[in-house]
């Protein structure tokens, strides 16, 4: 099981998300076992993932995208969320979900 995350820095209404998705795995198949999607500022984005590690803390890494505000989370959750893991994605959010299409269209996937 793993948590990803992906940080905003505010709260706007036009602002990005900030999403967090848990995933468990077994054999081949993947499956979203929660989801957290808002846009929320910098206190409630760490409170959300608190909160989200409270719920699955059987969770062997949390992937944070060092980008927007992610790496000032990291620095101020580590000693407090283990695991915490910040990633570079590459080919942007278009790229990433093409790179798991065939999994998807296998029925490899299962999203609630």
């Amino acid at each position: 099981m793993f948590k990803s995350w992906d940080l905003a820095f505010k709260d706007n209404v036009d602002s990005d998300y900030v999403a967090g998705q848990c995933w468990a795995f077994g054999g081949q198949l993947a499956y979203l076992i929660d989801q957290c999607r808002g846009r929320v500022a910098y206190v409630e984005t760490k409170q959300a993932m608190r909160q989200m590690y409270q719920k699955w803390p059987n969770t062997s890494a949390i992937l944070v995208e060092a980008k927007a505000n992610g790496s000032a989370v990291i620095d101020e959750l580590r000693r407090e969320l283990p695991g915490l893991i910040p990633i570079e994605p590459a080919g942007g959010k278009l790229g990433r979900a093409w790179a798991c299409t065939a999994q998807v269209e296998a029925g490899q996937v299962y999203i609630p």
